[in-house]
């Protein structure tokens, strides 16, 4: 409940840019698509999204580019 009620708090302020970090965290399946839509929306209305998650898959689903922070030193 906190994690919709912060995403919520985000946008109502109508932001150009959004910086989340692990937003689908702790949703269930039915609150990850209403967060995707959230966002996916927001995108289409010309914002910009800076996302740090685990969550590649749904990442793909919204963002036009996907970077993998691969920080493991050799």
């Amino acid at each position: 409940m906190i994690q919709k009620t912060q995403l919520a708090a985000a946008l109502v302020a109508r932001p150009h840019v959004l910086l989340l970090d692990e937003p689908f965290r702790g949703l269930d399946s039915e609150a990850t698509v209403a967060a995707l839509e959230l966002l996916r929306d927001f995108e289409q209305r010309g914002g910009v999204m800076i996302i740090a998650s685990h969550s590649s898959h749904l990442l793909e689903q919204i963002c036009s580019d996907v970077t993998d922070l691969d920080l493991q030193s050799d």
